[in-house]
């Protein structure tokens, strides 16, 4: 897990509803694929054969095309999901309680170093900025 890993989480959030609702607006989007055709027939209403428009959806190509997208929307959705549970697992697995909820504040509830510093009373900003610093120092040493 890196620094750039953990700090992407909020943007992480963020980027899974847009692409979910995204997939959803694709789904509901018929009108782009109105299509038209003429056939020469008749009506109940009137017998005589002549040229008659029809208006419908070209569902070979909806399925062709927005299929794909939503596709690669899903696997969009489903490598940032990854990496969400890659950063909460990561957070999860700290043994100390008070850095594990000094990353919990930081990370998964988008917090600066003096918020946490406040909830936490632990002084001034600079007690969880550095409990968060070298655990993640000893991290980067301990996968070295």
């Amino acid at each position: 897990m890196t620094r750039q890993e953990l700090e992407q989480y909020p943007s992480l959030l963020k980027e899974i509803e847009y692409l979910k609702s995204k997939a959803r607006q694709v789904e509901n989007d018929h009108k782009a694929f109105m299509a038209a055709d003429t056939v020469y027939g008749s009506t109940e209403n009137n017998p005589q054969n002549r040229t008659i428009t029809i208006h419908g959806i070209d569902w070979i190509a909806y399925d062709r095309k927005v299929n794909k997208y939503i596709k690669k929307l899903r696997e969009a959705v489903d490598k940032a999901s990854t990496l969400q549970l890659e950063i909460e697992e990561f957070i999860r697995l700290i043994p100390d309680s008070c850095t594990r909820t000094i990353f919990r504040m930081r990370y998964l509830d988008n917090k600066q170093f003096h918020q946490i510093a406040m909830e936490l009373k632990l002084g001034g900003e600079s007690t969880p900025r550095m409990r968060h610093n070298r655990y993640l120092d000893n991290y980067f040493l301990m996968c070295d």
